[in-house]
Order: C-alpha cells, then structure tokens, then sequence
C-alpha cells in the first residue's frame, strides 16, 4: 500500500474537501509528523472507496497534490457515471454542518450484496441540491455536465 506524507496529505484534503486547516496545522507540533489520531481525523473525511481511489493515484502524481485532486475529482465523476447505470444504486443528501456554514453533500451508494456498499460524496451547491431532489434535474444529466 502507498502512502502519501503527511503535507501532501493536507495538501490533498484541502483540494477535494475545500477544508479549513491552516489553523490546525499551526498548532501542530513541531515534529512536523502527523499523530495517528490526526491521521485518522484526516483519512475520516473520506469514504473507503474514495480513499482506494486515492491509493491508485498516488504513484502517478508523486508531490503534486493539486494534480492528485483533479485526478480524484475526474475519477470519482466517471465511476459514479458507470454507477448511475447499475440497479443498486442509491442516492441521499447529507447536511454537514461546519465552521458556522452548511454544504451538502450527495452520497452516490453502490450496494453490491447486503453489507457490501461503496459510497462516492460530491459537494454540490444548494441550488443543484433542489433540483436533483425535486427531479427538476437528472442526476446522469448533472454528473454529464460536470
């Protein structure tokens, strides 16, 4: 298993999840390292099949974080295209609320047989949100504009 270091790591999380960090990492100790409950905290952000996804991409893109989301955002997007064609899938929005401000997130989830489940998560706007849930939208027809 590869594994990225920890500032590629952060690097990484603060493409895809938008996040916050620059705090955080200012009050991190001086060693420069990780602990593994931060590690954890980090990896938590996201799914287990996007975490594989990330392991994939690692080795192609070395040191560059910024390469490594676009990868991962392309990635995501056409699996969750193939997805949106199999019969057991299933879909649900999920209101987080963080630092004072609400994002929603889509949960594109893949069951497999019981207990087998993949799930891939986009941020997506509030207004798509309202569409894709009044069905003003198709969700194929959104992941095809993306």
């Amino acid at each position: 298993m590869i594994v990225m270091n920890d500032e590629m790591l952060i690097q990484f999380l603060q493409q895809i999840a938008g996040i916050r960090i620059r705090k955080w990492q200012q009050n991190r100790t001086t060693t420069g390292t990780l602990s593994h409950a931060e590690k954890r905290q980090l990896r938590s952000m996201l799914t287990d099949y996007e975490w594989m996804l990330v392991q994939k991409l690692v080795p192609e893109f070395s040191d560059d974080a910024i390469g490594l989301a676009r990868a991962f955002n392309a990635a995501k997007l056409a699996v969750a295209k193939v997805w949106l064609q199999s019969p057991g899938l299933s879909t649900r929005f999920v209101k987080l609320d963080q630092a004072g401000t609400q994002t929603i997130h889509l949960q594109v989830r893949l069951e497999y047989v019981l207990g087998l489940l993949d799930v891939l998560d986009f941020a997506v706007p509030a207004s798509v949100a309202t569409q894709l849930e009044t069905h003003q939208l198709d969700l194929l027809t959104w992941a095809n504009q993306q």
